[in-house]
């Protein structure tokens, strides 16, 4: 296990929605380090001095953030959209149908890169 605070500062993604995710302080990860980049970023949630255990994906629609938890490498719950206006909630049904795999590769690999080497 590594602490939060070892974590690697930039991940790059192959699998699920691939691309070069960065450190951008705080506890997110940001398409080639810039928010409001991409709807996708990472977050981690833990103190620095934690043990990395979890962390969510977020996608974003129009400004709300669904966030996606994983223990380890793997998928926990159901995805958090009890902020999500009604509205909007065709367009993320939409969107989690086409694209839930993608969510548990890129989540996979995420855990994996994310680790100091």
């Amino acid at each position: 296990m590594a602490k939060v605070k070892d974590l690697k500062t930039s991940v790059t993604i192959a699998d699920g929605f691939p691309g070069t995710y960065k450190y951008t302080g705080g506890t997110s990860y940001y398409l080639n380090g810039i928010t409001g980049a991409g709807e996708i970023h990472f977050s981690v949630n833990e103190s620095a001095n934690s043990e990395f255990t979890k962390f969510h994906l977020s996608y974003s629609i129009s400004g709300t953030n669904i966030g996606i938890w994983f223990v380890g490498d793997t998928r926990s719950g159901k995805p958090n959209v009890q902020s999500l206006p009604s509205f909007k909630m065709d367009q993320w049904k939409s969107w989690w149908e086409t694209n839930q795999k993608n969510v548990e590769n890129a989540g996979r690999e995420f855990w994996k890169n994310v680790h100091p080497s």
